[in-house]
């Protein structure tokens, strides 16, 4: 965490940040995570039990000594004392990108794109990054929907999680690479937009009619459908049978819990299509979701509900 202050660019371990900033490091880059807005890093301390107040003042002294900053500047609440390591002066974005990178699954890829798939949908993506006509990159999007397969696409939501791993870059070469960027930007250009929460809903990206049941006290569902009060919990959840594309759910469908922030009201809806006067309250319920639905390798995954617009009889 020091370094992100004060870097040893002699380390090895740290002379890439310095080479990154100077431009001396060129290659491929594959970005895990972008975060925006204002960066804070932080860390916290525990005080062990029975620790008095000298011992925690002396621990405050250690803290501030090895981190390099002022006693002050460490906020002790009860038996916890934490303190910013670096914070950003204004709104930035921050790129995670990942240590190293899974080995089987990159070669995968590699593989996979080998031949006339491979130069296809290179060509395929330059047309798609380039285009300017709406209906000219629709048209690239199916075409690349084509050439990745069902299989490819179902990892829509997760392809960039798989190809994380520990094998350091150096034991890839250039090649893998520019495969592994040719699907990454393709698996991108078709991951489906989440417009509701840039103020467009439609239903045209949601699934309607689902099964809703609203909760007086804040509850979640657990694994076998049947609702617990928990702090966490919220008011509205939902039952899916089918995902985005229509297709029947594993075990018959799935139950989510939707947070009390995703969900619509009458007058948010109002307001998001303050601007046009066609629009009217739909009759039934809609729920927005990211495309990460259970598959058979995935059993377990869930997907994130974006909003959720109610049934207007139950609101």
């Amino acid at each position: 965490m020091v370094t992100l202050q004060a870097p040893n660019v002699r380390d090895p371990d740290c002379r890439i940040i310095g080479d990154l900033l100077s431009g001396k490091t060129k290659g491929f880059v594959l970005t895990q995570r972008v975060y925006h807005g204002r960066t804070r890093i932080s860390v916290s301390s525990t005080f062990g039990a029975g620790g008095g107040a000298t011992a925690q003042g002396e621990l405050l002294k250690k803290l501030a000594s090895a981190f390099k900053i002022s006693e002050t500047e460490i906020k002790v609440s009860g038996d916890k004392a934490s303190f910013a390591v670096s914070e950003s002066p204004n709104s930035m974005s921050l790129a995670i990108v990942p240590a190293g990178y899974s080995f089987e699954e990159v070669s995968r890829i590699a593989n996979y794109l080998e031949g006339k798939r491979g130069a296809d949908l290179e060509i395929a993506v330059r047309e798609a990054i380039t285009e300017g006509n709406v209906g000219e990159f629709e048209k690239l999007k199916l075409k690349i929907e084509e050439l990745l397969g069902n299989d490819e696409l179902k990892n829509n939501q997760r392809w960039a999680e798989d190809v994380v791993g520990t094998t350091p870059v150096e034991k890839f070469s250039d090649v893998q690479f520019e495969k592994l960027g040719t699907y990454g930007a393709a698996m991108e250009i078709v991951r489906p937009e989440t417009h509701c929460r840039m103020g467009c809903c439609s239903t045209k990206d949601g699934v309607a009619r689902v099964m809703e049941r609203y909760t007086k006290d804040a509850e979640l569902t657990d694994q076998n459908g049947h609702l617990r009060p928990a702090p966490n919990g919220t008011h509205w959840h939902v039952w899916l049978t089918k995902d985005q594309r229509g297709h029947d759910l594993l075990n018959g469908g799935l139950w989510l819990d939707v947070l009390d922030e995703a969900i619509l009201t009458v007058s948010k809806m109002n307001a998001l299509h303050a601007d046009d006067p066609a629009f009217k309250l739909p009759p039934f319920n809609i729920l927005w979701t990211n495309n990460d639905y259970p598959s058979e390798s995935h059993p377990g995954t869930k997907p994130t509900p974006y909003c959720f617009w109610p049934a207007p009889r139950i609101q």
